[in-house]
């Protein structure tokens, strides 16, 4: 019974955090681009035109990103240090 009950708070709180992410107006997708710069290692990430170059995000969805870092995070599922392309979903950043 208490595994049951541990399992629906894990899964309400994990659908919690999807919430608040969708809740920026950034989608999974959007995250994911912005993830693909940062993994690649092209570029500091402060250098906002060259990350809107490469992953078709505008300016205002970088700052918002930035902004909303954790929370995305948390709620899209990719893991603080976690740069397997794989697990994440990375595309390919446009120009390489």
């Amino acid at each position: 019974m208490t595994e049951e009950i541990d399992k629906k708070i894990a899964s309400l709180q994990k659908e919690k955090q999807l919430l608040e992410a969708q809740k920026t107006g950034i989608t999974k997708e959007e995250f994911q681009a912005y993830v693909a710069v940062q993994y690649s290692g092209v570029t500091n990430m402060f250098n906002v035109g060259l990350v809107s170059e490469l992953s078709d995000l505008s300016r205002n969805k970088i700052f918002s990103i930035m902004k909303n870092y954790d929370t995305l995070r948390k709620g899209y599922g990719v893991e603080e240090g976690e740069k397997d392309s794989h697990k994440i979903g990375i595309v390919n950043l446009k120009g390489f």
